[in-house]
């Protein structure tokens, strides 16, 4: 059986998350630590510009690279 990455990474991540969702619910002192090292809104806000913006023009001079 194969599986693309996105399938992959949701394998774990949804088992991870459903995990820290029930620590957070049913055990909050053993989530605390977890809860720490999880990145805010405003963090996952600001990484999708940084990456996406030198991504986008890293593929577009490829693009233009290998159309000319």
């Amino acid at each position: 059986m194969t599986a693309c990455r996105l399938c992959l990474f949701l394998r774990v991540f949804l088992p991870s998350a459903a995990a820290l969702i029930f620590l957070i619910g049913f055990m909050p002192d053993i989530a605390t630590p977890f809860g720490a090292i999880t990145p805010t809104p405003m963090t996952i806000a600001m990484i999708v510009p940084i990456v996406g913006v030198p991504g986008f023009f890293v593929k577009y001079w490829m693009w233009r690279k290998t159309r000319h």
